[in-house]
């Protein structure tokens, strides 16, 4: 199958949606947001798009700054272990990624 016969049938348009605010009080910034992502695969399911949410904050000492952040994504598919046999179901999977990560930024 060639590569554009290959996106056209079983790849599809989709929908992306990130949404976030941040919040400065002087030296301290606070942010938080959702996101959303279609699955790009014709046959999937509403069970296969991703979900997740993130927050973090900052703080400003002078020349400095420290940022720490969380971020945690949800998304459910199913695989095919062995799809040379047709009497054996799909497994589903579900996938939990979170991420810690901390930014110590120095302006010299």
């Amino acid at each position: 199958m060639n590569e554009n016969q290959f996106y056209q049938n079983k790849l599809r348009a989709t929908h992306n949606v990130k949404i976030g605010s941040e919040w400065r009080m002087k030296r301290l910034s606070l942010r938080g947001g959702y996101q959303f992502e279609q699955s790009p695969l014709k046959n999937a399911s509403n069970l296969e798009n991703t979900t997740g949410y993130s927050f973090g904050g900052s703080y400003l000492f002078g020349t400095t700054k420290f940022d720490l952040s969380y971020s945690k994504s949800n998304q459910n598919t199913a695989y095919d272990f062995y799809s040379q046999f047709s009497n054996i179901n799909d497994v589903d999977l579900t996938n939990n990624i979170s991420k810690i990560t901390a930014t110590l930024t120095l302006n010299l």
